[in-house]
């Protein structure tokens, strides 16, 4: 890869915008702004060329060039690279995914991003000195329905990571149920932890074990939670954990249970639901009690 030294006039650069951290105050580099003014640009920034504008793009170093900028500089010292557009992603979202004052949830974006590029879990492992199954887990991070973040700003709380991830895991048709219930449990300054909200989640899936259903089909979904050992890691791939598609089990239970009836039936028995036995004027007043 080539690299050739070039001072730029800043009025010539701007930052990638592709860079999700781009939004960047003067305020946010105070520290950074006054160490530019007693001592100069120490780290060069990283650029490609711009052919749009016959400007340059910052890809490494956006906090620096906002100091600079409040700092009054009017030439910039940078260090070009001839690589292509879509490299030049890549090294940006690797360099911000390599900081460690990123928050998860942007983390997870970043993975996305440069899943979405070409880049293989494995690759990015590599890139950026972090193992597989963190990588892994940082793209099921996405699954998080944004909502939960914005309840915990809404109430200037907090979730451990390891919360996050848990509830991503739960497709949207439950998060979208939980979310309410999450939103009550939640106080100003608090920090939630997973074994806190973990009863609101479960009560909305199912023991795979309980059914009385035939659970041939359930050791193969994507649902059953033993078939996603990467993310529960409780459960043996091809058995019966826990089903994450409420909705699924309870109409595989209903249809069992009809099944049921008619051949109750088709054998001469009389069958009566308790939904119906409750029904009856007998057993139920006006004030809904039973009498």
């Amino acid at each position: 890869m080539k690299r050739e030294p070039i001072d730029v006039e800043i009025r010539n650069l701007r930052h990638a915008p592709w860079n999700p951290r781009a939004q960047i105050k003067p305020a946010d580099v105070e520290d950074l702004t006054a160490s530019i003014k007693a001592d100069g640009l120490i780290q060069r920034l990283v650029v490609v060329a711009d052919p749009k504008t016959a400007g340059y793009t910052v890809i490494a170093g956006n906090r620096r060039l906002v100091a600079c900028k409040a700092a009054g500089m009017k030439v910039v010292p940078c260090e070009l690279l001839d690589v292509d557009e879509t490299t030049a992603k890549r090294m940006t979202l690797i360099e911000n995914l390599q900081r460690r004052d990123v928050d998860p949830v942007m983390e997870a974006e970043l993975v996305q991003s440069l899943i979405d590029s070409g880049m293989t879990i494995e690759e990015i492992a590599s890139e950026t000195g972090r193992g597989d199954k963190w990588v892994w887990r940082r793209k099921q991070l996405t699954n998080l329905d944004r909502r939960y973040i914005a309840e915990l700003d809404k109430r200037k709380a907090t979730a451990t990571v390891d919360c996050l991830e848990r509830i991503a895991r739960y497709p949207k048709s439950v998060q979208d149920v939980c979310l309410k219930r999450f939103g009550e449990y939640l106080s100003e300054g608090r920090q939630v932890a997973w074994n806190g909200v973990s009863y609101i989640f479960e009560s909305c899936t199912c023991n795979i074990n309980n059914a009385q259903f035939g659970k041939t089909a359930c050791r193969k979904c994507g649902n059953n939670s033993a078939n996603a050992p990467t993310l529960f890691g409780n459960d043996e791939p091809g058995q019966c954990g826990v089903c994450l598609e409420r909705e699924c089990f309870i109409r595989k239970t209903k249809s069992w249970i009809d099944g049921e009836i008619k051949k109750a039936e088709k054998s001469g028995h009389k069958v009566v639901r308790v939904k119906d036995l409750y029904k009856i004027d007998k057993y139920w007043d006006r004030s809904q009690r039973y009498n």
